[in-house]
């Protein structure tokens, strides 16, 4: 999404460092970002022929050429955009995320994407769970990438990159999720009517 603000919680800096790493491995990668994102990295990045970055909103039709155009989704976010998940594993997009917050249950680990460890250094709870969005020292924590999921990301973005059939396995297993498994309609569906009918007895 493009909600001012959004790119480091949604993991811009590490998907930013770990694509610099990528681009050494392999020729004729390229990285498109679809958020606002700082003035000073986009100076950064500014030479870089193979970064796209999409600041503005845009319509849902180019938005959707985006994914049908993309063979892997990189979104190592510090929260959980679960709608954004879902699109991209409906357009059989395989996942690379961070496992933090309710994202291992959208994203399963080595069948529909991978999950790379959270930071130890970023507190993503204050305390008996309670989020720590917005605080200072979540927000401090989260402008410096940690080596170890950057080189996380690096390590099972490759595994995809070179292997298309592993790519084409999670990505049919991704839009099974959508169109027949928990988060179809009919699933989702189930699950209402079995709330309301517990909430009317």
């Amino acid at each position: 999404g493009n909600i001012p603000g959004q790119f480091e919680i949604k993991g811009g800096r590490e998907a930013l460092q770990a694509f610099a790493l990528l681009s050494k491995k392999y020729d004729n990668l390229e990285l498109i970002i679809r958020s606002d994102v700082p003035r000073g990295i986009r100076r950064q990045y500014s030479g870089w022929a193979n970064i796209n970055i999409i600041g503005e909103s845009i319509p849902w039709e180019q938005l959707a050429h985006e994914f049908e155009s993309a063979d892997i989704f990189l979104l190592p976010a510090h929260n959980t955009p679960f709608l954004v998940f879902l699109d991209a594993i409906s357009y059989e997009l395989p996942v690379v995320s961070i496992d933090a917050w309710a994202t291992s249950e959208i994203v399963e680990e080595g069948r529909t994407g991978f999950l790379i460890n959270k930071s130890e250094r970023i507190p993503y709870y204050i305390e008996n769970f309670i989020p720590n969005f917005g605080t200072p020292e979540f927000k401090k924590a989260i402008s410096t990438p940690d080596p170890k999921v950057v080189h996380g990301l690096v390590e099972k973005t490759s595994i995809l990159i070179e292997n298309e059939e592993l790519r084409r396995q999670m990505g049919k297993a991704g839009r099974w999720e959508v169109e027949h498994g928990r988060f179809s309609i009919e699933k989702r569906n189930e699950k209402l009517k079995r709330i309301f009918d517990e909430a009317t007895v």
